[in-house]
């Protein structure tokens, strides 16, 4: 019955693909399509049945399952987690019978209601009224990806960038093992130097506010698909990033070592750039450029984010580097009172730092200004008020983030997870 059903179904998709399908199955027939109650290793590919009702879960948009047990709910939920490669559940639940569902999903969101707060004491994630979850998933749901994913691949280009000079300074040691740096710039450069302005970028850091009025409250969920389509952290993203810090890393490295090793002569002290003079180039170079990185990246600007990187990065590494010269804990001893003596200490920095900034600055101007996505369109409407801010303009924005939907819907109409799941059957 389910298989003829199926066939039903699909060709009635076929017919009529401009219209929403959904399911109601009650807990009877549920019973029968998930017989077993203890299956978190089971396949449901292997079973016609199941298999059949997975088939028809992921051919709906919509599947409500009515007068069913806690423990049905929560075998629905392990359905779809046990046969549906790298799919991510969300439960929401106001009740106890909702217990056993949240507590399976990946993400529970409990509702504090008339039926008692066990629902939310159960669940990651508490909310007083339904109404709340669209703020919480549309808004504050995709911020959060978008903070983590841009934290994690920023944390990778940092530690490339000052790792690679490391491994370049190999062929120059006769692979030694003696270190560019010196040990304490190492142990500090994760702990203090860059630590808090990207931590504070994680935090604070927005492209779009629900609170920027009712026009771009409407269409926020729109901008939920570079969540969904994992558009911000992928193997591209994150390989293109590497690839610019590989690059920088290079330049750093090179331009230190040919323009203070090699073209410094003797001063009238009889002081030359030596090795840690060259080596502390370079860490400047980077820990400047890292941490202004992170001002060009960031979208939402605080005070809080400039007192971060001037004081606690900034500061302290210039205080550091000036307290390390006269201490003998440190290796590069007596170097601030040589380094500044040289404008080509000065020029490897402003060089490093303004090469990145112009790519930096090109690539924002294309991102922002010549690629159209309902997040650009958005942030340039916030932006410009005073230009925007009419009906006509408005129909128009609205216009084109509906028209870009439709696009990237009808490109990821089959997810690579459903692809992976159709292949097997």
């Amino acid at each position: 019955g389910m298989e003829n059903m199926l066939k039903f179904y699909k060709k009635s998709e076929q017919e009529n693909k401009d219209k929403l399908r959904g399911i109601l199955i009650e807990a009877a027939m549920l019973g029968l399509v998930l017989p077993n109650q203890d299956f978190k290793e089971l396949k449901y590919y292997l079973h016609p049945l199941p298999r059949n009702f997975l088939d028809l879960t992921l051919n709906s948009q919509a599947v409500v399952c009515c007068r069913v047990s806690p423990m049905q709910k929560a075998l629905v939920v392990r359905m779809i987690k046990a046969n549906i490669e790298g799919a991510i559940t969300l439960a929401i639940g106001d009740g106890a019978n909702d217990v056993s569902m949240i507590q399976e999903a990946d993400v529970g969101v409990g509702i504090f209601g008339e039926e008692g707060t066990q629902a939310a004491m159960s669940s990651d994630y508490a909310i007083g009224e339904f109404r709340c979850l669209r703020r919480l998933i549309l808004f504050h749901g995709r911020l959060n990806y978008m903070r983590i994913a841009e934290m994690i691949i920023y944390f990778f280009y940092k530690n490339f960038l000052f790792t690679l000079p490391q491994f370049f300074f190999a062929f120059y040691s006769g692979y030694s093992g003696q270190t560019i740096f010196d040990d304490w710039f190492v142990s500090l450069f994760n702990l203090i130097f860059t630590c808090l302005p990207l931590l504070f970028k994680a935090l604070l850091d927005q492209d779009v506010n629900d609170d920027d009025g009712e026009f771009v409250s409407e269409l926020i969920p729109y901008t939920y698909y570079t969540g969904r389509e994992g558009l911000t952290f992928n193997l591209g993203t994150f390989s293109k990033n590497l690839i610019q810090s590989s690059v920088f890393s290079v330049m750093i490295f090179f331009v230190a070592v040919y323009m203070m090793h090699y073209t410094i002569p003797l001063n009238d002290d009889g002081e030359i750039a030596d090795y840690w003079v060259t080596a502390n180039t370079m860490f400047t170079s980077i820990i400047f450029l890292v941490n202004y990185r992170v001002l060009i990246t960031t979208k939402y600007h605080t005070w809080v984010n400039w007192v971060i990187i001037i004081v606690t990065s900034y500061g302290l590494y210039i205080l550091y580097f000036c307290v390390s010269s006269y201490f003998s804990f440190s290796l590069s001893r007596n170097v601030m009172k040589v380094i500044f003596k040289y404008p080509h200490f000065y020029l490897v920095v402003f060089l490093s730092m303004h090469v990145a900034f112009i790519y930096d600055v090109a690539m924002n101007f294309i991102y922002t200004n010549l690629l159209t996505n309902p997040i650009n369109l958005l942030r340039r409407y916030v932006n410009r008020k005073d230009l925007y801010s009419n009906k006509e303009c408005e129909d128009l924005i609205r216009k084109e983030i509906i028209a870009f939907d439709v696009r990237m819907r009808e490109q990821f109409k089959v997810t690579r997870r459903d692809e992976e799941y159709m292949r097997k059957h």
